[in-house]
Formats: C-alpha cells, structure tokens, sequence
C-alpha cells in the first residue's frame, strides 16, 4: 500500500475543479474593472487629442489673423473645410482619422468652442476652458 501511495502523481478531479472555480471568480471580479481602466484611458487620449487640436486651430487663427484673415465676427471667411482645418489638423500632429465636428472663433480668431471627434469614436468638447466627453 505504501508503495502504491508514492508512485501516484497529479492532481484529483476535485482540486481541478476547486482551482478553476478560483480563476473563474477572479475573472469576474477583475475584468470588469480592467474594462473601466481601458475605458477611462481611452477618454483621456481623447481629450489630449483634442487639447493638440485646440492648440493647433488656435496657431493657425493667430497667424491668419496676423495676415489680416478673420475666423470670427461679421466679415469672417469659414474655417471649416478648408486649407485652414488641414493645416491645423496637420500641425497637431494626431494619427487616425479624428475630425473637427465645430469650431468658432472670436472676432480677433480666438477659438471659443470646438467639438472633435477623435479616431477612437469619442467627441469632446472644448468651451473656452474645460473639456467634455460627450461620447
């Protein structure tokens, strides 16, 4: 009998069963979770996305309106559209094929508000200050 103990090897049916009820309950609990994080990273690239954006739309407004264009107020020319949006979304350097939905500017081509829609498929919403995850 002893000899019969030491020569058995491996795991019964029931520890088997034991550790994958264990991995099984992890699952739950921890992808979930993991989700969240991926979800929240998401957002956050797409708000640096946007913040480039703004920063590029602005530099584009202040050296057409050192040039005498206007973005904004009665006498102004579209922005959207135009070789202006291409160079600006050239300038912020984003890779994918996020887009500006909106963009308004003051009368001396400050941006006021911008919505852009990034490769990943979130929108956001710049209002002068802060930043918004629409989707």
């Amino acid at each position: 009998m002893k000899n019969n103990s030491k020569n058995r090897r491996g795991f019964t049916l029931l520890e088997v069963i034991v550790v994958l009820v264990i991995l099984a309950i992890l699952a739950v609990v921890l992808i979930p979770a993991l989700t969240g994080y991926i979800d929240k990273a998401n957002e956050k690239s797409a708000v640096a996305e946007a913040r480039s954006v703004v920063m590029a739309c602005q530099t584009v407004a202040s050296e057409a309106y050192a040039e005498k264009v206007k973005f904004g107020g009665d006498d102004a020319i579209a922005f959207k559209n135009s070789d202006y949006e291409k160079e600006a979304l050239a300038l912020a350097e984003i890779d994918g094929s996020g887009e500006i939905s909106s963009v308004n500017f003051s009368d001396k081509n400050k941006v006021t508000d911008l919505e852009y829609k990034s490769s990943s498929g979130i929108t956001i919403r710049y209002t002068g200050k802060a930043y918004e995850v629409l989707a």
